[in-house]
């Protein structure tokens, strides 16, 4: 009885390494699919690109407002005074 209670043992560690193998393959082909899935629908791309876009637009013009993007055609000049540094400050100390 000892020996077959023995094998028994030795077959269930069998039996743990072929399940985890298994569960590992199952769980890669779902990671893949879902991957696969993801990049084919651009959805990183689209998360990274929005936010890289706006923080270009801060560090350009130094505000965050979309109407100060430049347009084709002189835009440039009108996200030029968009830019804080632009705004036309009166000091009290030099009234003018």
């Amino acid at each position: 009885m000892a020996r077959f209670r023995g094998l028994e043992k030795s077959n269930q560690k069998g039996q743990i390494a072929i399940e985890a193998v298994l569960l590992a393959t199952v769980l890669m082909s779902f990671f893949l699919v879902l991957k696969n899935q993801l990049q084919s629908r651009q959805v990183f791309q689209k998360i990274t690109t929005a936010s890289a876009a706006r923080v270009k637009h801060m560090a350009e013009y130094g505000t965050w407002k979309e109407q100060c993007k430049p347009v084709s055609g002189g835009g440039a000049e009108r996200a030029a005074n968009c830019h804080p540094n632009s705004i036309n400050r009166s000091l009290s100390s030099a009234p003018e």
